[in-house]
This record gives C-alpha cells, structure tokens and sequence, in this order.
C-alpha cells in the first residue's frame, strides 16, 4: 500500500489514506463479492431484501382478500365486509 513511500506530513498521509479507503470499498471489485465493491454488493443486497419484503407484504394482503372473499361466499357477510375489502384492496393496489 504506502510501503517505502515519504510523506512530507502527517496530513498528507492521513490524506492519502482516506484516498485508498475511499477505492477499497468503492472501485476495487472483488471475485468472492460477485466482481462487485463491497459498496456495491451491500448496496445490491439492501435491493433484494427490500424487494422480498415487498413480496412479504403483497402476500399478507391477498391472503386476507382471499379469506374474506372466503367468509362472505360462506355467509359471513356484514356491512363491516365491504369497507375491510375496500380497505385491503387500496392497501393492495398501494403495493403495485
């Protein structure tokens, strides 16, 4: 890294050091983090975990359409069901 290299202060090594930290975990890639920085594989990890709770969330809220679609076709409907339908179907729609 700095071996056999002179700095003329403490400064400009400080300086130079923040320089390779700043390359080490932006620009250099790395095959064990997929030819991705560590930045950039965090960065794509963050991506798929919220994507997947996401999906989490969109499921929840079909199964809840289904069961309530399934309580009224058994005759459990009341004036409750139809504002908890609208009310899934928004929070639905809001997750498209």
């Amino acid at each position: 890294m700095f071996y056999g290299e002179k700095f003329e202060s403490v400064n400009a090594f400080i300086e130079q050091l923040h320089e390779y930290i700043y390359y080490y975990n932006n620009e250099r890639t790395s095959r064990k983090l997929k030819g991705m920085s560590p930045v950039g594989y965090n960065a794509n990890i963050e991506k798929s975990l919220d994507l997947t709770m996401y999906q989490t969330q969109l499921k929840e809220v079909e199964r809840k359409i289904e069961n309530l679609m399934n309580a009224i076709c058994d005759g459990f409907y009341n004036a409750n069901s139809q504002q908890k339908m609208l009310e899934l179907n928004e929070a639905k729609d809001k997750q498209l």
